[in-house]
């Protein structure tokens, strides 16, 4: 709703709504398709989706794999995604980034969420071609798939190889799948990272603010991503 349209569904941004009248819209599920001369460039098919998400019963939402399934969603869904090759200089960088001590993997995994839009631009086309599932998220089996396999100018990389990466990038959690960010560290040589971004990292890691990062502070960084 908010991409098609800038603004929220149920006021709340800058709008004249008070703080009770967006909770009581968001807990009746009320909003409309307004102002009309936005919406009017905006499809049935999309609109149609919006309807099935913002439904205030969970049980009568669609499923993860149902939203997918939708109209408007496979209108632009890429049907060959798992036949995309990956930028050589993204393979290099994931294959660099498994050989990085787990320190050096972190202190980038904190950069990654500083980054803006711009910043990242070219890497969503590349997380797109190992997001073969079209979930938001790499799974290992996605990634072997576009990795064991020579193409685009690299060398297919063996299976061992990828496991090894996609643990790297897991930083040790235990989930089962990469998010954006963790892909976003592993590329950060492959995105426009400026003084701004490695300013508000030291900021980010430098808890008490006095201007230098200290061991400790590391040690509680390793403490809780890993």
């Amino acid at each position: 709703f908010l991409l098609l349209c800038g603004d929220a569904p149920f006021g709340g941004c800058g709008g004249p709504e008070s703080m009770e009248e967006l909770k009581e819209n968001i807990l009746a599920g009320r909003f409309a398709f307004e102002p009309a001369n936005i919406w009017a460039d905006v499809s049935l098919e999309a609109r149609d989706f919006i309807q099935m998400l913002l439904v205030t019963d969970p049980n009568l939402r669609p499923s993860v794999e149902e939203a997918q399934h939708h109209p408007w969603i496979r209108a632009h869904h890429k049907e060959t995604r798992s036949e995309a090759t990956l930028s050589p200089n993204v393979v290099k960088a994931l294959v660099s980034f498994k050989d990085m001590p787990i320190t050096k993997r972190l202190m980038l995994e904190v950069v990654s969420f500083t980054l803006l839009p711009d910043q990242v631009k070219d890497m969503g086309l590349e997380f797109e071609k190992m997001d073969t599932d079209g979930l938001g998220e790499i799974s290992l089996h996605c990634m072997k798939q576009i990795l064991t396999r020579s193409s685009g100018g690299h060398e297919a990389l063996s299976e061992e190889e990828v496991e090894e990466i996609f643990n790297a990038m897991k930083v040790g959690k235990s989930e089962p799948r990469v998010h954006w960010h963790e892909f976003i560290a592993a590329c950060l040589p492959e995105c426009h990272v400026d003084d701004r971004n490695l300013r508000i990292a030291f900021d980010r890691l430098d808890k008490d603010h006095n201007g230098f990062i200290t061991l400790e502070e590391v040690v509680q960084l390793l403490a809780r991503d890993v």
